[in-house]
């Protein structure tokens, strides 16, 4: 991807701006709050309430793309899973509720 840009003066000259993914998508800006984002990327969205100066974090979204998943022997068994530009993840199987 290329890199993420702002201009304030019309397109006359643009500024780099960083975000907390580097895949980006799409972007909303608020009509009434020109400072107000949200940036969707590969893993999840950001939003910025100052113009790309900061941005919530990236980290609580229970979203990802798994690339590839794998099993343990343990009862009830565990689910492994590298997710797209999410690291990879670990969780337990739900043992049935009833046979």
């Amino acid at each position: 991807n290329e890199g993420f840009y702002k201009s304030m003066d019309g397109g006359e000259s643009w500024e780099r701006v960083r975000t907390p993914h580097g895949d980006n998508h799409d972007m909303w800006i608020n009509p009434d709050d020109p400072d107000i984002w949200i940036q969707s990327n590969d893993g999840g969205a950001n939003v910025t309430l100052d113009g790309g100066e900061t941005w919530s974090t990236q980290h609580n979204q229970p979203t990802a793309e798994l690339y590839q998943v794998d099993v343990d022997d343990r009862f009830p068994y565990w689910l492994y899973a590298g997710q797209q530009d999410n690291s990879t993840i670990g969780v337990p199987s739900l043992p049935p509720t009833s046979w």
